[in-house]
């Protein structure tokens, strides 16, 4: 059976940010400057935060049978979960979820006053995004 996890479409605010001013591709010295700003914004924002936690799945990669005897191979990946303390949705696929609640998602302020609905259309069309993200968040840089 797969493992369930319901909160794989947040992200954390401040590291979208701070992934966003450390990606050499992005060439837009605004859009930085913005990211920058933002993750100044969830620093002053934010009340308390919580230690780094854990965060343990366990997956099932291979399954032998041999005559009478079954071999199972259990993957278990450990990671350290931390974060500026203030999480948004954002889907790096398109998922069951995300098409459920796209039409609804398009009515909301935020969706209408930016470009939101559209940068979450754009990106859950990216391949291996959420690789990418992970591996360039860092430290936020001073413009």
């Amino acid at each position: 059976m797969a493992s369930y996890h319901p909160f794989t479409d947040y992200r954390d605010l401040r590291e979208l940010a701070i992934a966003i001013q450390n990606n050499p591709e992005i060439k837009d010295e605004t859009l930085k400057e913005a990211a920058y700003k933002l993750s100044l914004a969830v620093d002053q924002a934010v009340v308390i935060k919580t230690p780094p936690t854990q965060y343990r799945t366990e997956t099932v990669e291979k399954i032998e049978k041999v005559g009478k005897t079954r071999k199972t191979h259990i993957v278990i990946n450990e990671e350290e979960i931390s974060g500026g303390g203030l999480s948004i949705y954002l889907p790096l696929k398109e998922g069951n979820t995300y098409r459920k609640f796209k039409e609804d998602y398009t009515q909301l302020d935020l969706a209408k006053d930016t470009q939101w609905d559209e940068f979450l259309e754009k990106i859950t069309h990216i391949p291996d995004y959420d690789k990418e993200i992970r591996s360039q968040s860092e430290s936020p840089q001073p413009l």
